[in-house]
């Protein structure tokens, strides 16, 4: 697999995972390889940092609505 396509994989499933577009089991349950920047399961802190790995991977994408999307749901954590 190349390099750029396992970041994408990883943030785009991330980003579905951390929506509620989809669910981290369904994504399991629907996939041969599973590659996820981004589990409900995790602390806080760490949900806070994924969310910003992936703010900045869509904003070097210029994929700007779902960096606002992102954003919205940081900050509903962190209050």
């Amino acid at each position: 697999m190349d390099e750029y396509y396992v970041i994408e994989k990883a943030m785009e499933n991330g980003y579905k995972v951390a929506i509620g577009e989809e669910t981290f089991e369904s994504m399991l349950e629907d996939e041969d390889i599973f590659i996820c920047s981004y589990h409900p399961m995790l602390s806080i802190k760490r949900k806070v940092r994924c969310l910003n790995n992936m703010i900045e991977y869509f904003e070097c994408e210029e994929e700007y609505e779902k960096c606002s999307e992102l954003l919205k749901i940081k900050c509903l954590m962190v209050l």
